[in-house]
Parts: C-alpha cells; structure tokens; sequence
C-alpha cells in the first residue's frame, strides 16, 4: 500500500473543498433576491420590447409613475390609470382579476413579442419572436370585451383616430377584429385602441404594443399619442400605476412571507428534505473515505461509448433512434437554418415565419439560387406529419436544407 499524495496535499484540497462548499451555502442563502427582468415586456425593461421608456416618458410630462409589486396592486383605487403592458399567457391563471374592481381607469396592452435575453449586452435581446394570437386573445377576454386579434398589413389611414394624432406601425399592425369595443383608433381591418365601458369605469384595449414599447416609442407621432392617450384617461391630480406583479414582481413583504418556500437552503434542512441532506452528507463521508487512500493499482473501465469523431457520431445517432423525435429535430433544423440566413441577409424583422419563407424565396430566385424554399418546407411539413419515414427520408430532407444555405450565402 502506498499512499498518492501526501498528508499535506490531501489536507489542502479537504479544505479547499470545504470551503467550496460554505461558498455554495452562503450563496444560496441570498437566494431571495430580486432583480428585476431587465429584458421583458415590463416598465423596468429597457430592451426593445420594454416599457421603461414609457414610464420615463410620462414621468418628464408631469405626471406621477409607479411600478406596482405584489400586493402593491391592491389598494391602486379610483385616482389613478392602470397600465397592463403585456400580461403574460402565466397569468391567465392567476387568482385575482387582470384589473382590480376599484380600478376607474386602465389601459391594456396585448401581447405581441418574445425576446430572446443577449448573452453579450445585458439588458439587450438578441432575437424576437412573435407569440401566437392565442396569447393576445385570452387577454381581450379577460378584459370582458369580445374579438380576436388579426396581423394584417399597415393601413394607408385610419378611418377613426379619436386621439388626433397618426400612430406609427410597421409593415404590419396587429389588430381586433370582430369586436364590440368602441372604436378610438382603427381601419377597415380592426381596431388598434379601443374602449369598453362599465358604468364610470373605461378601459382601453391596445391592440399593438409596436406604438407603445421602447423599440416604436419614439417613431413619428408615437409619443404624442401616448401622451394623449394617458392624459385623457388620468384622473385629475391622479398618478399613473404600471401593474408589475403580473411579470413576477413582489415586494419585500411578499418576498419574506415566501422565503422559506424560495431559498434552497432553507428547504435543505426541513422536513421531508431533511432526510435527502442527511443521505447526501453521509455518502459524501463514505466518498471522502474510499477515496484518502488507494489499494494497487486500479481496474480498468469498460470503454462504453466508441472513441473519436466517428463514434460520437454513431452513438449521438443511436440515441437518437432510440429516443424518437427525429422529425421535431428535423423541424427545429429549418426553422433555426432560416432564422440564421434572414438575420445574415437583414430581413425585415417583423415578418412571420410564412411571410419571412416567401421572402427568402423571392430573394434566391434574384440571385440564381436553383433550391425552392417553399418546396423545401413542404417537404419538411411532410415528413414531421408522417412519423414512419425512415431515416433516409430525414437526411435527404436535412441536405436539401443544408445545401439552399451554402447557396444563398455563396449568392451573397
């Protein structure tokens, strides 16, 4: 028996694992911390899809902001305007109502944008994705209010603007169609902003966020709109509340009621996780004690994957098989591909996934690219619907999709 290192080097590493491990508790201990999501559709986000600009705004114009958390909410009452920027599909469920009963004045914004968070500037997006109309339809319901919202083409004029001032839209708005608000601003095509009334009580239904959000804010006649459109709803000497509890948000009262419940080191040390802990530190020991000192020489493993590039390959692709869902692989591989070739040749960014096809499509045929996108994506649609394609079917689908962006990147 001989030892592998000596007593003073086992004794360095046990107590530089210890103090690893403290490390790790003390972290855990502030658990609770919270920081707001500076990337989100909310009035402490600065990124495209933010609000804070909004809140900054109105802030400059006179008015009175605040950022409601948690049970902050409650007590808004009859003074002031609501603002409800973008609910997410989470709080469809949530217990209270998306506007509290005392609430006189509101204005809500559906849906529209997810963003993904950049890994380089934080508070940035780095990509967006337009969410369903199913997002934004939950909320018109919500609002007592009936229709559904439509993405159609920007609109030459709007044959109501009770505001007085042109909102400024993209290549194209999202609108309600079908809908029994009363129009404040809106086309043949649906509404943009329109009002439900209960009594004294007025609610405003934005139907795009684009006129309203940090990244369309500033384009045209967009903040005179939103100035118009907050000074006609504000009470008098009332205040402008942006309703955050519905983003995740709490106080710090919330916060310490929930500790408990939200701190991993907290839950280590109750019961029934308690058990888990007390095993964990025991195995541990058991570890620490096979491993101080070694008897011989060790056994060798059994090699249980194949070595090298070509066996990663294999093994990547058996487990594949054996797992299924190579078609949603396949999906994703298309969708990720023309994603990639539309950011490399600055597509328009509000475009939809059918739009953004046809005008990669008509891009190539320009430039002599000979691989039809559209033909590609039918066949893709075709082999994710039919689930007993083998496996040939599925790589001659991938190397069609591979080879159309060797193209057009060769073209560009």
């Amino acid at each position: 028996m001989t030892g592998v290192f000596s007593p003073r080097v086992i004794l360095g590493w046990i107590a530089a694992v210890a103090a690893t491990f403290a490390l790790s508790l003390y972290l855990m201990s502030l658990g609770d911390s919270d920081t707001p999501d500076t990337v989100g559709p909310s009035a402490f986000s600065r990124s495209a899809i933010g609000y804070a600009g909004l809140a900054e705004l109105l802030q400059r114009l006179g008015m009175r902001v605040a950022k409601a958390r948690g049970e902050d909410i409650s007590p808004i009452g009859a003074d002031s305007l609501l603002i409800v920027a973008e609910p997410p599909l989470a709080a469809k469920v949530a217990e209270r109502k998306l506007i509290p009963a005392d609430v006189a004045s509101a204005v809500v914004i559906l849906p529209k944008w997810f963003g993904r968070r950049s890994q380089t500037h934080a508070g940035w997006i780095e990509e967006t994705a337009q969410l369903s109309p199913a997002s934004a339809d939950w909320v018109i319901e919500a609002v007592g209010a009936k229709g559904k919202t439509v993405r159609v083409d920007a609109p030459d004029i709007w044959t109501t603007n009770e505001l007085g001032t042109k909102p400024q839209v993209g290549n194209t708005v999202q609108l309600i169609a079908d809908s029994d608000l009363r129009r404040i601003v809106s086309a043949p095509q649906g509404i943009l902003i329109g009002e439900r009334r209960t009594g004294s009580k007025r609610t405003w239904v934005v139907a795009d966020p684009d006129i309203l959000s940090n990244h369309g804010l500033l384009k045209g006649d967009n903040p005179a709109l939103a100035a118009r459109l907050s000074t006609m709803l504000l009470p008098p000497r009332g205040r402008v509340v942006f309703d955050e509890s519905l983003h995740g948000y709490t106080t710090s009262r919330s916060r310490s009621l929930t500790a408990s419940a939200n701190n991993p080191l907290r839950l280590l040390f109750q019961f029934p996780l308690v058990m888990v802990t007390l095993q964990v530190v025991a195995a541990l020991g058991l570890v620490l004690w096979a491993t101080m000192v070694r008897f011989g020489k060790p056994e060798p493993m059994e090699t249980l994957f194949a070595q090298g590039k070509g066996g990663l390959i294999r093994n990547a692709a058996h487990l594949m098989e054996f797992a299924g869902g190579r078609e949603t692989l396949l999906s994703d591989y298309f969708r990720s591909t023309v994603r990639g070739v539309a950011r490399r040749l600055r597509a328009p960014a509000s475009l939809g996934e059918p739009a953004l096809i046809d005008w990669l499509g008509r891009i190539g045929r320009a430039h002599g690219v000979a691989s039809d996108l559209s033909a590609i994506a039918q066949r893709v649609d075709e082999v994710v619907r039919d689930h007993r394609r083998g496996t040939p079917t599925l790589v001659a689908a991938a190397r069609d999709i591979h080879r159309w962006k060797q193209e057009m990147l060769d073209a560009h």
